[in-house]
């Protein structure tokens, strides 16, 4: 299968009262790739449609799900011919071969694996348009708002603002939950980047891993904290030509200057 092209077509069908049993909503999913057939069903799910005039929302959550298989195939290195995305939904419109329809994630998340879920899901503007999440509200300040020279500017805000452009929406105080928790939440919206729109670097990999090394010693300056990537007066020339004192630490650099660093230590 790895050396073929694999069609990847998917379809959807949705009930309002469909399950035989309980007369409860479903919604029922196929999904095709190559000979192989996926089928799944669920009920009482968002998808349902009350009517033809809803087969918009239908086509689009049906499209994510065939955009995840897609992810899927692309992580699994499984050759497929590029974009195919076409369905039929209840009003019998068919989407063009061509047309990319981007959808947003919006969720509630556990605040003790918002730092993880941000960093899964930001770099996938190929398949998001946005993302937005409700966080504890501390944390979402220091996402958007932490700039350089600060106590609370860490890696994080690097990487968010390399795949993306953030913003802080408003809060959202505990009081409006039950059961109340100890602390305020947040909304933050992340608008995704496309690939051309990313920072240019060789390797993003190689980009965060510097990054991260930096920030490892944060205290220390960056002659001493990447001299794992190249000796200290390498270090302390590439930060003169970029416009940095050579004593610069990690603090105080932005997105821009982490970058033109990245590229002149790389080229030692």
């Amino acid at each position: 299968m790895h050396s073929q092209y694999s069609k990847l077509v998917g379809y959807s069908n949705s009930d309002y009262e469909g399950h035989l049993d309980d007369g409860k909503s479903t919604s029922e999913y196929a999904f095709h790739i190559g000979s192989t057939v996926f089928l799944w069903s669920s009920k009482k799910q968002q998808t349902i449609s009350l009517s033809t005039y809803e087969a918009e929302y239908i086509a689009t959550a049906c499209t994510c799900q065939d955009m995840w298989l897609d992810y899927i195939l692309t992580e699994l290195n499984i050759a497929k011919e590029g974009p195919f995305f076409g369905f039929i939904v209840l009003n019998k419109v068919k989407l063009p071969s061509n047309v990319f329809i981007y959808v947003k994630v919006v969720a509630n998340i556990p605040f003790n694996i918002s730092t993880d879920v941000i960093k899964q899901l930001l770099p996938m503007g190929d398949i998001f348009s946005e993302v937005v999440l409700l966080l504890q509200d501390e944390a979402a300040l220091r996402m958007v708002y932490s700039s350089t020279r600060s106590s609370e500017y860490r890696p994080i805000n690097i990487f968010i603002n390399y795949y993306s452009d953030p913003e802080y929406k408003f809060q959202v105080p505990r009081a409006n939950f039950f059961p109340q928790p100890k602390v305020d939440a947040a909304v933050v919206s992340f608008k995704l980047k496309q690939t051309l729109d990313y920072p240019p670097v060789s390797s993003s990999k190689s980009f965060f891993s510097m990054v991260n090394s930096a920030f490892n010693g944060k205290r220390k300056m960056l002659r001493k904290s990447l001299q794992h990537l190249c000796s200290s007066p390498e270090v302390e020339a590439a930060l003169v030509r970029i416009g940095l004192l050579a004593t610069s630490r990690p603090e105080e650099l932005t997105l821009d200057d982490f970058v033109r660093l990245h590229n002149l230590i790389e080229k030692v």
